[in-house]
């Protein structure tokens, strides 16, 4: 935990310091008129901007983050006054605060700490997460990864923030380190809300403040939200954050100028393709601009939107052959590293019928045949508890904004109320997991509380003493977790990460290595083991060069010709 502390310091240390330049830079922004979260999570996208170009050509070692320092200090030399004067705010705000609010924050810091510190709660984050960002570490951007493993395949701009920002000890669960500091900057943010609205009097007041402490228990008690955010190297709890930090500004009236509207739905559609929708609200951004004297700020949307997207298709072609990997349909490139077709229409199948019925309740097979609305049903019945009761309420509440739409949105937030509806609609239909949108779905939940009618005044003091009542709730966890067991106590380092036994085969001479079972997981997991990592070799694998760098592709199939590289087990 005494490492993660650290790292934590450092990683929120680098990211402000990013964010306050960023902001600087924007024409017409009050740079110093932004909440330390706003500045955090926005610096984590300009770094990460940054290491997706520079992850084209090289591995992201500690030189290159380095790099990003030294560009942070140039810059601050432009830009010094502002960036004071952003320090000395946050630092102002920070001491502002209530015994209550460091009493939560610290009962927050200690659950993420040991849940970061202990095991790896996913299965993905075993399987190819923490291998991708030791791609990205070790080799950069590898040619044709994906025949290895097609999960290789699903490139993400937050492998690209973990893989800059985190510092790897060889064997240990440090991977995960910006997961568990993101959940540690979302509960920061709602605390924050919270008490900022608690000083507000009326109806306003109150049901904002009732928001922000609805929204704080639902992503603690929902498990793939806070804990598992902090629990795994998963990389949908950054879209969350943010479109949570996006609605509760705009419901608050905080923000009057939305540049956030424009930067984070750009980087949240390089880090997962589903958040698509999202940006229409960069759209509406976008087009705000083309008012007299706003050339500048077109001028930085259209170079954001290139410095941020075009490097996540380029990297996406090099892994896979395919810029929107793994939607095979869209294919402009003839290159001799594609991953096969018949493979991606394979998981595009398993990636639609799994989302809407988990296996382990029903076989994908028996999902399969289920036409809509036939598979509604199902989906729903078989739907984990906190998920049910999260899309219920949502659902409900999104049925009264639709019929008091006309009477309680207007402009922007009508805007943003058509978007996160947008967004569920292709969620629904593309991959209806809760955990792909559980900001949008969060949102319904927000906006209908900010209509309820008057309270009486006993409500308030209810709500005024429900934190410590969250803040003990979470120390107890916290203390629970490390009494059930050794894998949670590690107050120096985190936990050694599984080492599984592994086969050796060569291909053309390289050494690949296949994991097995351990830890009695229902499947094999790759983990920390040396690159490169695969777990059903296809006969057809060869080298394109002599070296890992070099990287793989598939032989095509021809009788005629042999059918792959040299291919044999090591003795």
């Amino acid at each position: 935990m005494l490492y993660l502390i650290l790292c934590y310091f450092l990683i929120t240390g680098i990211c402000l310091w990013a964010g306050a330049l960023f902001y600087s830079f924007i024409p017409g922004e009050d740079a110093e008129n932004k909440t330390l979260v706003h500045y955090l999570i926005t610096g984590l996208i300009a770094v990460t901007a940054v290491g997706q170009w520079i992850v084209i050509f090289f591995p992201l070692r500690l030189f290159f983050l380095l790099f990003v320092l030294l560009l942070c200090g140039l810059f601050t030399l432009l830009r010094r006054k502002t960036f004071s004067a952003v320090l000395r705010k946050c630092i102002v705000d920070v001491r502002q605060k209530n015994r209550l609010f460091f009493f939560c924050l610290i009962c927050f810091l200690m659950m993420m700490l040991v849940l970061n510190a202990g095991p790896v709660m996913m299965d993905d984050t075993g399987s190819y997460h923490i291998q991708m960002v030791k791609w990205i570490q070790e080799f950069g951007s590898v040619p044709g990864i994906a025949n290895l493993h097609l999960r290789f395949g699903f490139n993400s701009s937050w492998f690209v923030s973990a893989g800059l920002l985190t510092f790897p000890v060889h064997g240990l669960n440090t991977y995960i380190t910006l997961n568990g500091l993101l959940a540690l900057w979302f509960c920061y943010y709602l605390l924050e809300k919270y008490f900022v609205f608690l000083q507000r009097s009326g109806v306003s007041g109150f049901n904002q403040c009732t928001g922000c402490l609805v929204i704080l228990i639902i992503c603690l008690a929902n498990w793939p939200m806070i804990r598992g955010c902090a629990s795994s190297l998963n990389y949908d709890f950054i879209g969350t954050c943010c479109v949570v930090i996006l609605f509760v500004d705009l419901a608050s009236g905080t923000s009057k100028s939305r540049v956030e509207w424009f930067v984070w739905p750009v980087y949240l559609f390089t880090v997962r393709m589903m958040n698509l929708p999202l940006l229409i609200l960069s759209l509406f951004y976008f087009l705000q601009g083309f008012r007299p004297f706003q050339t500048r700020k077109l001028i930085f949307c259209i170079a954001g939107s290139v410095v941020l997207i075009v490097p996540f298709l380029i990297r996406n072609t090099i892994l896979s052959g395919y810029p929107f990997f793994p939607v095979y349909q869209l294919d402009f490139f003839s290159l001799d590293w594609k991953a096969d077709k018949s493979y991606l229409v394979g998981i595009e199948e398993y990636i639609k019928y799994f989302n809407r019925v988990n296996p382990m309740f029903l076989p994908i097979n028996e999902t399969r045949q289920m036409a809509f609305p036939g598979w509604v049903g199902a989906w729903f019945k078989y739907l984990f508890f906190a998920d049910r009761w999260l899309v219920i309420f949502s659902f409900a509440s999104y049925f009264f904004i639709i019929i008091r739409i006309k009477q309680f949105f207007r402009g922007p937030r009508l805007i943003f109320t058509m978007v996160m509806i947008i967004q569920l609609i292709f969620w629904f239909l593309v991959a209806p997991d809760p955990r792909f949108v559980q900001g949008s779905l969060l949102f319904g939940i927000y906006a209908a509380i900010q209509y309820l009618p008057p309270l009486q005044t006993l409500f308030w003091k209810i709500l005024k003493g429900s934190f410590y009542l969250i803040g003990f709730a979470v120390m107890i966890y916290a203390v629970s977790k490390m009494a059930s067991g050794r894998n949670y106590r590690n107050f120096l380092l985190p936990l050694p990460l599984p080492e599984p036994a592994v086969q050796t085969l060569l291909v053309d001479h390289i050494p690949l290595h296949i994991p097995a079972r351990v830890l009695n997981n229902w499947n094999p997991r790759c983990y920390d083991i040396e690159l490169p990592c695969l777990y059903v070799p296809d006969p057809r694998l060869e080298a394109r060069g002599k070296r890992i760098a070099d990287g793989f592709r598939l032989k095509p199939e021809d009788p005629k010709l042999p059918t792959g590289g040299e291919y044999k087990i090591k003795d």
